[in-house]
């Protein structure tokens, strides 16, 4: 094949192209099923001048003739074939690709596949020719009139370019032929091919009469055919011909009969019949390739010898290779490539490799502009892209979509632009230019969030409500957040990248779930990896898997991977991978980009460091605990660099250390030991947040009033840096938590209020519903008076719960004494007036009487006690 030629150069102007009418017999194309249509030709693509020269180069190969384009899915291997061929229609000899559809064919029953692959090649011939006869009327031949068969295949095997063989001319004695003995679909091919008059006869001769058949159903002609056996029925089916050589013989033209039909016309025309002439046909004038895009769906059909190897229609398209001369062009991705290809070397040895590689960023610009300039000139209304905007989509693209290449990914934002302008055009008839606006909704369309609506002051709202005694911590995540909008922002890597180190239980896990309520709008933007559950290599790897399978339907979130010391490490090192690239691995080896992403680790190493270096920094003598200082600055500074180190060195004998290289990539946000003030605050937090949850379900309960810093002095030293919160809180703090906050820190508030608030509260509601008292009164959580703040007296501190109805009488639920000897209903007692302490020495008193008590105490004298 002809495929270097001159191809005239456009010089941004669009020549006359030499196109052709492809011609595929209707047999050859019902056979296959429909699959085969022309390649139309495109000028879109620009910038793969290497990548054609390189296909028309290997196309001129004498021995390896056949190519395959290697390239991820979008980087444009159908467009390189639109281009090929709109470069070579414009060619002295026009080339004509036709594509074959797998997915048609395949529809077709059985191992159909296997045997279409087979005929292939020679069917190819058959369309070749057709095509040239109906597109030039001049076309080179070689006369092998006399040869045997042998000897004509011999010089269509030998001859390039050579199709097939033909009956040019067909010589006869008189200008009358018979057609009888011809098919249908040979007779209407003589008769497209030469001018002249068919006349048809069809006589039933009786012994009297004649009669003519051809004016009658085929009905009427059985019925007489039987009632008369013995009749004699003539049919005639002759053509006369028009063209009349020199010598007097008539000729017609026989390039569509095939030798069978050659020796039928001899037959039925013995003295007729005078000679003919044959040549091979050669095709000098245009050049043929056929495109198989996704190759390797043919490993889909018919099965491989003994189960390995390539599939049987894989097989029959390489044998049928190895005969045919046409050109084949395939294509297929580098991932199917590797999987399906390679692993037959037979079949691999058939193809010359073009390998396809995303273009430029640059080259990408320009293919953009041509596709836009392309769609003007199609649609009603394209919006005017800006070379800025152009710009911004493609440097954005290659950032920021990881699962496709480019050209793809910025035509696809390009595309849904285009979407968004002219929805807005059809419904309000106005016309504009793109702007950054439309860039960020199609974007976002996908997920994927360019510019970060980030408010750092809304950020710090959110965290300080929720996180306490932490000012150190709240100020890096802030400042991160800030620098992440107000700084250039690499959009190939996540958005923030957080190191959570510091012990259990001392808010790590409530500043995730604040920051993601403060950036993405809700707290359950979270995808939690607990490292404790990668321990080996392999689960590491699922780990990694398991993000891009979530991302790839929520990018906006935040990966936590908590305790990640707990993990192999290997972790770490993915880890890294994923920071400094951007971009992680479905389980499908599809890349995902973590630009929408917020990266955090959380470590509990160093936790020893840290609290010696909250005892040289001084933080139990603060005042205002949430409240960042100068100072506090200046201290951490200095102590910084020994909790990296202890990060680094890991827990004495269980080599967990956190790599340096790993702590690099991320803002180091330590979380150090909270002061009974803090835990205080809060369990106050929790406590109203009970209160309100309560109120929702229709229970209305409340706690003591918090008290002011100068309120609480008055209860001694130890209580004069509480500020703003109530009794039960500071109980909690000093009575219940404290000889445990070193080790589970403020989970132990939740687990008090879990456990008992919650559990007393609900003896309290249970008993009202279920003896049928009204529920009009209110419920009050309050100490038993025995707390540090309220005496020395060395009684257990505890919670109780009362109820209080319209009457102002209190009750509260004995829970350890009852009314029936069962023990399942307690006894219900009015305390109304009564002390705290009071209370609490009542019910837990073995000896007091298993009976309702009334209280000898005013409510005047309750309330001014309780």
């Amino acid at each position: 094949m002809k495929f270097l030629t001159e191809i005239k150069k456009s010089d941004d102007v669009e020549q006359e192209m030499n196109d052709l009418r492809l011609v595929i017999p209707a047999d050859i194309d019902e056979k296959y099923n429909y699959s085969m249509s022309k390649v139309e030709a495109s000028n879109v693509l620009v910038g793969y001048e290497d990548t054609l020269l390189k296909i028309n180069q290997k196309l001129e190969q004498v021995m390896t003739r056949n190519i395959i384009l290697v390239g991820p899915q979008g980087v444009g291997k159908t467009a390189t074939v639109e281009k090929f061929t709109y470069d070579h229609l414009q060619s002295q000899t026009p080339a004509l690709v036709i594509r074959v559809a797998i997915e048609s064919i395949g529809a077709l029953p059985g191992r159909t596949m296997v045997s279409r692959m087979e005929s292939l090649m020679r069917d190819l011939v058959k369309i070749e020719y057709q095509t040239l006869i109906s597109n030039y009327d001049e076309y080179e031949k070689i006369d092998v009139t006399g040869m045997t068969e042998t000897e004509v295949e011999k010089v269509i095997n030998s001859t390039p370019h050579a199709l097939v063989s033909v009956y040019d001319k067909v010589f006869f004695k008189a200008n009358k032929i018979s057609l009888l003995g011809l098919s249908s679909k040979e007779i209407k091919d003589l008769l497209i091919d030469n001018k002249g008059e068919r006349i048809q006869t069809d006589v039933l001769h009786l012994e009297n009469e004649q009669i003519d058949l051809s004016v009658l159903s085929d009905v009427q002609i059985d019925v007489l055919l039987k009632q008369n056996p013995t009749a004699e029925r003539v049919q005639t089916d002759t053509f006369s011909l028009s063209v009349k050589e020199e010598d007097g013989k008539f000729t017609l033209d026989g390039k569509s009969l095939s030798k069978k039909a050659l020796e039928t016309l001899q037959e039925h025309n013995q003295e007729n019949f005078e000679s003919y002439t044959r040549s091979v046909v050669i095709n000098n004038r245009y050049d043929l390739a056929i495109f198989i895009d996704e190759v390797h769906k043919l490993n889909n059909y018919g099965e491989s010898a003994k189960g390995q190897g390539s599939s049987g229609a894989m097989n029959a398209l390489k044998e049928g290779m190895a005969r045919g001369k046409a050109k084949l062009i395939t294509a297929t991705t580098d991932y199917e490539y590797k999987n399906s290809i390679a692993k037959d070397g037979a079949f691999e040895r058939r193809f010359s490799n073009v390998v396809l590689v995303p273009p430029t960023d640059e080259v990408t610009v320009q293919i953009v502009k041509s596709q836009l300039a392309d769609l003007t000139k199609k649609w009603d209304y394209i919006p005017k892209f800006s070379d800025g905007i152009i710009k911004e989509i493609v440097t954005l693209s290659t950032q920021l979509i990881s699962n496709q290449p480019q050209p793809a990914k910025s035509l696809a934002v390009m595309d849904a632009i285009c979407g968004i302008c002219r929805e807005e055009y059809h419904r309000t008839g106005e016309k504009r230019d793109v702007t950054h606006q439309d860039v960020v909704e199609a974007f976002a369309g996908v997920g994927i969030k360019i510019d970060l609506n980030i408010n750092s002051r809304h950020v710090q709202k959110v965290i300080r409500r929720r996180v306490k005694g932490q000012p150190l911590a709240i100020n890096t995540m802030v400042g991160t957040a800030r620098k992440a909008r107000f700084t250039k922002r690499d959009y190939r890597k996540p958005i923030m990248t957080l190191l959570l180190v510091g012990t259990t239980g001392i808010g790590k896990t409530e500043s995730v779930k604040s920051l993601a309520e403060a950036i993405f709008g809700r707290e359950d933007a979270i995808l939690t990896l607990n490292g404790g559950d990668y321990l080996t290599p392999e689960a590491v790897t699922e780990a990694t898997q398991f993000i891009g399978d979530s991302v790839q339907t929520d990018k906006s979130r935040i990966i936590l991977i908590d305790e990640i010391e707990k993990a192999d490490k290997n972790m770490a090192k993915a880890c890294m991978r994923l920071i400094d690239d951007g971009i992680v691995r479905d389980s499908h080896g599809v890349e995902r980009s973590l630009s929408s992403c917020i990266v955090i680790a959380t470590s509990n190493l160093g936790a020893s460091q840290i609290a010696k270096s909250a005892e040289a920094m001084h933080l139990d003598e603060i005042d205002t605990p949430d409240v960042l200082t100068a100072s506090l600055e200046e201290q951490w500074r200095d102590q910084s660099m020994n909790i990296q180190n202890a990060l680094v060195t890991g827990n004495e004998g269980e080599n967990n250390g956190l790599p340096p290289e790993f702590l690099q990539r991320f803002s180091i946000i330590p979380f150090f030991p909270l002061q009974p003030t803090s835990f205080a605050t809060i369990a106050n937090i929790k406590l109203n947040k009970f209160a309100d949850e309560e109120r929702e379900l229709g229970f209305d309960v409340k706690i003591p009033e918090s008290l002011t810093s100068e309120e609480w002095s008055n209860y001694g030293l130890d209580f004069k840096r509480f500020n703003n919160v109530d009794i039960v809180s500071v109980m909690i703090a000093k009575d219940i938590i404290s000889k445990d906050a070193k080790n589970i820190g403020a989970r132990a508030i939740n687990n008090y209020i879990n456990d008992t608030i919650k559990g007393k509260l609900s003896v309290a509601v249970e008993y009202r519903l279920e003896e049928n008292l009204p529920m009009d009164g209110y419920f009050t959580i309050n100490t038993n008076g025995n707390s540090l703040a309220e005496t020395t007296s060395n009684k257990m501190a505890s919670v109780m719960v009362t109820y209080t109805d319209t009457d102002e009488s209190v009750w509260i639920v004995d829970e350890y004494h009852f009314v029936d000897k069962e023990m399942t209903i307690p006894v219900y007692r009015d305390v109304s007036g009564m002390k705290r302490s009071d209370i609490w020495d009542l019910i837990t008193d073995e000896s007091a009487k298993d009976e309702n008590v009334e209280s000898k105490i005013s409510n005047t004298d309750f309330f001014a006690n309780y």
